[in-house]
Order: structure tokens, then sequence, then C-alpha cells
């Protein structure tokens, strides 16, 4: 990192290359925008954390990004559709269990990741509402 170069940029700069790294896609484009991420080929869109780089959204803005990159590495898109379960929920749950194969691998693989992924997943659960959930 230069003198000058902002710890904002030097985070972006940083994930990104982090991204690139464990997906094993040097090609990989990685932007960063106020809303949610997404992949959509070689293109990953992540959350921008605020501007004082809080240490918690840190940790899920590269939570974010291990999981996108972490798919890129080891889904195979032609055997995930090859199986695809024709239900609208029991596709969401094939989903969502293909994501949490490959974050798993990456979770055992490297502790960094483990973290990161928590706090990610810690995030998505706050937003989704499941701390109001209670048993009837």
């Amino acid at each position: 990192m230069s003198k000058r170069e902002n710890p904002v940029e030097a985070f972006r700069r940083v994930t990104a290359s982090t991204m690139r790294a464990i997906a094993r896609r040097p090609e990989l484009q990685v932007t960063f925008t106020p809303d949610y991420s997404d992949l959509a080929g070689n293109a990953a869109r992540l959350p921008a954390p605020a501007r004082d780089l809080p240490p918690l959204e840190v940790a899920e803005v590269r939570g974010e990004a291990d999981s996108l990159a972490l798919r890129l590495r080891h889904h195979d898109s032609a055997k995930h559709l090859e199986n695809m379960p024709r239900g609208a929920m029991s596709r969401e749950i094939y989903n969502a269990v293909e994501t949490a194969r490959c974050d798993a691998i990456g979770s055992l693989r490297m502790a960094g990741v483990q973290s990161n992924l928590g706090a990610a997943l810690e995030k998505r659960c706050r937003e989704r509402g499941y701390s109001r959930v209670s048993a009837p």
C-alpha cells in the first residue's frame, strides 16, 4: 500500500486479489456497490463497507467475497443443473445446500475464511429476521 492510498481503496484491492486467488480466476472482475453481493460469470459485486472500515463490516464483506470465490472454485454448473429438482422450494434448498458445500470446503482448508463466512452468515440471518423466529 502506498502512503497516499486510501484505506478503503486498499481494502477493495486486497479483497479483489484474495477473491481471484481463492477462486483461481485471475480474470475475475470485482466491483463494490452500495447494495448486495452477486456473481455473474467472471464478474462479482460486493457490498462496500463504510468509509471508516468497521471491523464487523469488513469481516462481513470478506465473508461474502470468500463465499463467491469458493463457489467459483468448487461449483460445477453442469452437474448442478443436471440434478436440479423441479419444485421452487426444492430448488431453493438445493441451491442453499450447494452454497453450504462450497463454503464448507473453504472453511475446512482456511481458518480466516471460516471466520469471515461466519460473519457473513450472521449478517444474512439478521437481515432476514431469523432472530425474531420463535417456536409455537
